[in-house]
């Protein structure tokens, strides 16, 4: 969303602007994907919070999504978990990934909902599986500790393997250290050495650690 940094420069924003105050339901899905980050207008996280909440009115899932976490942040109003939850749900029920991970977030930590590990791998798995990245490892979190039954390291390894392969940092950071101890998949220290190199690479701070215990014969410490 453009207007939470204040990017400026694409010319057309300024008509679509002028077209969204019709109503018109693409003119505002316009204006809210353009407008949030402040293209070729000044950061103003008040008008971020208010076109991504006339779009979501109109039934604009992502909108719904965005103006969830807008109100879980507290940016451009005041911060309100239970007015997160009732967008991200909304945004969910509507097939957005983002909108199941957000109240999947809400649940795993009680926020603005009842405290449900259950319920908020129910979330995760369910943007996991539309390819949500985020969802997947958090999920794979959730196997580890046990949320809702018993702790699975296998089904966690599986979760961070397609993340981790993308390029997911914090995935890969996790299944390096999942390979260190022999979690959930053979203890393998040249696959360790991988994964958390790939991590600290990027600028993983745990991972550059966890790459330093190996090289220097160290158990690694989630």
């Amino acid at each position: 969303m453009l207007y939470l940094s204040g990017a400026k420069g694409t010319a057309p924003s300024a008509g679509w602007l002028a077209e969204a105050a019709s109503g018109t339901g693409a003119a505002l899905a316009n204006a809210r994907l353009l407008y949030p980050q402040g293209i070729d207008v000044d950061r103003d996280a008040g008008r971020a919070f208010s076109w991504a909440g006339k779009a979501a009115g109109r039934g604009l899932a992502c909108a719904a999504a965005n103006l969830g976490m807008l109100y879980a942040r507290g940016i451009g109003c005041e911060q309100d978990f239970a007015a997160a939850a009732a967008w991200y749900r909304r945004a969910a029920d509507a097939g957005d990934a983002a909108g199941a991970l957000g109240l999947g977030l809400l649940h795993e930590n009680g926020l603005g909902v009842a405290k449900d590990r259950a319920a908020a791998a129910g979330w995760y798995e369910r943007a996991a599986a539309q390819g949500n990245d985020m969802a997947a490892t958090a999920l794979a979190l959730l196997q580890l500790d046990g949320a809702g039954g018993q702790a699975n390291p296998a089904e966690a390894a599986r979760l961070l393997a397609g993340p981790a392969a993308r390029g997911n940092a914090f995935a890969q950071h996790r299944l390096g250290l999942l390979y260190a101890e022999g979690l959930g998949v053979p203890r393998d220290l040249a696959s360790a050495r991988l994964w958390l190199g790939r991590a600290a690479r990027q600028g993983h701070a745990g991972a550059a650690a966890g790459v330093a215990r190996l090289e220097a014969g160290l158990a690694t410490d989630p």
